[in-house]
C-alpha cells in the first residue's frame, strides 16, 4: 500500500503573484488601481491588488510587535 502525501502548492501561486505585483509597481508605480490588473496581466479586480499592496507589500510598512 502506497502512502500518498499531498503537496501544498497553495502558497506558490501567491508568492509569484506578489513578486509580479512588486515588480510592476516598482517599475511603473501604482498609478491607477483601476487599470493596473489589465496592464500587469492579472485576472482579479483592482481592489484585491490595491489592498494587497496597501496592507502587505508596501516597502514602508513597519513590521514590529504591537506595544501595549
Amino acid at each position: 500500500m502506497k502512502i500518498v502525501v499531498p503537496l501544498d502548492f497553495s502558497k506558490a501561486p501567491k508568492i509569484s503573484k506578489d513578486k509580479k505585483l512588486l515588480a510592476y509597481v516598482e517599475k511603473h508605480g501604482h498609478g491607477s488601481w483601476q487599470t493596473l490588473p489589465a496592464k500587469a496581466g492579472f485576472q482579479r479586480c483592482c481592489k484585491s491588488y490595491r489592498l494587497k499592496w496597501t496592507n502587505y507589500l508596501r516597502p514602508d510598512i513597519k513590521r514590529a510587535k504591537f506595544s501595549p
